[in-house]
């Protein structure tokens, strides 16, 4: 059974302190803290420049403050890095499962990009949408993809992005020039990509509209590349437009590239003999670790909510395990086993929204697996 006292725990590490300023009146306490910061950046992997970006400041700034040359008030930089060290520090503190586990989700996802790419000819690419709302693990299976396979690319949209801003982030990731205006960046990455078959992997692709799909239909899919679109249903309903409206003629064009529709939310709701997702396995793969493991009324609990729209699926469940496992009698290895009840507390305690759905989903999982299926089917 978890601590009641959980609030305060977490309180407690909200406010624990793993790296003090230093005494800026000392010059030896102020060369260690430098030496402090450069053993982090490399622990971390961070460079100057994005240290410089995650606490608001320039470049030359770090530079300045890491080379004690800081012509400013250095103090105040030194504040901003100490805040952020600390809050990284206490990121890292938490007991964690594996980033990357291959369950039927990513399974899926994986045989529909190399399905696709199967059908990219040089002279013509192939497009694929994976459609999902969040927590499903989309984002997780295409980074594990980009970094394993050399000849694809991952790129993370964002929302209202103008015609050049989406092809400046897609030609950033592939090294090459992205500050010019929009028909030379077309004309540089559409040379690039010419039948070299590469798979370019959109992920928050929700919102992208008509003109847009249509440019990456030109600049991509025509250069013989493979598509992967990622996001929620809003880009299916773009997809499925009438292309007798006036504007979304060129979705005609688009649709003729596509291979398919992987709709991991129709798949996630559906039995497993039906093709459905979210075994078992898969929950006791990705959260029983750390010598804790799952009372089958856990693994049923974390499997309902991963199958429940808008609850925030896989995403949620990792919380909830590794609240649970943060807890100061899990850490003390006072906790064997996680049960259903724990879970529900954990939800109430971190005031998760899947709340407000926790009657429908624990009245479900305590219902026999196969007749929970049947009745989501």
């Amino acid at each position: 059974m978890i601590d009641k006292t959980l609030q305060r725990w977490m309180e407690q590490e909200a406010r624990r302190i793993l790296v003090w300023m230093p005494d800026m009146t000392n010059e030896n306490d102020v060369r260690i803290f430098i030496g402090k910061i450069k053993a982090f950046q490399s622990r971390f992997g961070i460079t100057d420049a994005e240290l410089a970006r995650r606490i608001g400041v320039s470049s030359t700034t770090i530079s300045q403050a890491l080379n004690n040359k800081y012509p400013g008030k250095i103090e105040d930089v030194f504040k901003k890095i100490t805040e952020y060290m600390n809050r990284i520090g206490r990121r890292n503190r938490r007991e964690k499962g594996d980033g990357y586990v291959e369950t039927t989700v990513a399974k899926a996802i994986l045989s529909a990009v190399r399905l696709t790419e199967q059908f990219t000819e040089p002279q013509e690419g192939s497009i694929c949408l994976v459609i999902g709302d969040a927590g499903q693990g989309k984002t997780v299976c295409l980074q594990q993809y980009a970094l394993t396979n050399p000849h694809s690319i991952y790129v993370k949209l964002r929302d209202k992005m103008t015609p050049l801003a989406l092809i400046a982030a897609i030609n950033k990731e592939l090294k090459l020039a992205s500050d010019v205006g929009l028909k030379k960046l077309s004309d540089e990455l559409a040379a690039h990509l010419a039948k070299r078959e590469m798979t370019v992997l959109l992920d928050e692709a929700s919102g992208l509209d008509v003109g847009k799909l249509n440019l990456l239909r030109q600049l991509v899919v025509e250069n013989g590349c493979t598509l992967i679109l990622a996001g929620n249903a809003g880009l299916l309903r773009t997809v499925q437009q009438s292309t007798a409206r006036h504007g979304n003629e060129s979705l005609d064009q688009f649709k003729s590239r596509m291979l398919g529709v992987l709709n991991l939310d129709e798949l996630a709701g559906q039995p497993l003999k039906d093709g459905g997702f979210y075994s078992i396995e898969d929950i006791r793969r990705l959260y029983q670790y750390g010598g804790i493991r799952l009372t089958s009324d856990a693994e049923n609990l974390l499997r309902r909510i991963a199958k429940t729209p808008q609850t925030g699926r896989l995403r949620t469940c990792s919380k909830i395990i590794s609240a649970i496992h943060n807890t100061k009698k899990a850490q003390a290895g006072q906790i064997k086993e996680i049960h259903a009840e724990d879970i529900v507390g954990m939800i109430k305690q971190l005031g998760l929204c899947v709340e407000n759905d926790l009657p429908m989903i624990i009245g479900r999982a305590e219902e026999p697996p196969e007749q929970a299926e049947a009745k989501t089917a």
